[in-house]
């Protein structure tokens, strides 16, 4: 049932598949109740206030958390012009971060 699940989360967000597993192998290690140091919760590791923005109620649901992960790196995506480098990057360090990174290499 659960790959049903994240063959078409990944679909309806036009996110590959394969690198979703990938992020979801290196968040959580495929443990819904993990938690890191930082606060991150979850299948995708969400932090309270991304959760929060992205409607999620509880953090540890694997459904919630992979189709509010994918929908956020399908934002990240967005925003970064399809760059999945840089769409991880700000996944984990915070787009702001990814932004002074990117100006940096860019000088």
């Amino acid at each position: 049932m659960l790959e049903l699940t994240l063959s078409e989360i990944s679909k309806k967000y036009n996110y590959p598949l394969p690198i979703l597993l990938g992020q979801i192998e290196q968040e959580s290690g495929g443990n819904p109740n993990a938690k890191s140091r930082a606060g991150a919760v979850g299948l995708m590791q969400l932090m309270p206030g991304t959760a929060n923005d992205l409607r999620v109620t509880d953090r540890t649901d694997p459904k919630q958390s992979i189709e509010a992960g994918t929908r956020y790196m399908r934002q990240l995506l967005d925003r970064y012009s399809g760059n999945i480098e840089n769409g991880l990057m700000a996944y984990n360090w915070g787009m702001g971060n990814v932004d002074k990174y990117l100006k940096g290499k860019k000088t």
